[in-house]
């Protein structure tokens, strides 16, 4: 989506994805390919919607795995031992967070619920920085509450 965007800041006339394209009086812009102007910002629009649609399966599994561990009973072996990348999570986790006060002042608890166990050579995950034993708090909208509430 970046190099659409990308393409679409610098093509000629530099349309972008919201700028107009037509001028004052309605007119198509002579300065733009209108074609590939509009072929780029429906891909871009079809391919975040796309992402959207995935980042919600993912919600969805993370919960219903969520659910799986907590039928079970099972519980993460991170959650006992957190190290190295999972510093930051003990110490939110350790220090508990009062609702009516994280909500005052903007803030949000962080208790992880995921932990990263394998990150693919080359994958998505690598590029942003993934590695193992990171601990997750928040996903879209999936929090460590998401136990205790159904998913809508």
């Amino acid at each position: 989506m970046a190099n659409i965007i990308e393409v679409l800041d610098n093509m000629q006339g530099a349309p972008g994805l919201r700028t107009p394209l037509v001028d004052s009086e309605g007119f198509p812009r002579d300065d733009v390919d209108l074609f590939e102007a509009r072929k780029l910002r429906n891909q871009h629009a079809c391919l975040q919607t796309d992402h959207q649609n995935l980042m919600k399966e993912l919600e969805k599994a993370m919960y219903a795995l969520q659910q799986v561990y907590q039928s079970m009973g099972l519980k993460d072996e991170k959650e006992d031992k957190p190290k190295g990348g999972d510093q930051i999570a003990q110490n939110t986790a350790s220090a508990p967070v009062d609702a009516e006060m994280a909500g005052s002042k903007g803030q949000e608890e962080k208790i992880p619920f995921v932990w990263i166990h394998d990150v693919a050579k080359g994958s998505p995950a690598e590029q942003d920085g993934f590695k193992i034993g990171d601990a997750i708090c928040r996903f879209g909208g999936v929090t460590h509450k998401m136990g205790d509430t159904a998913m809508q």
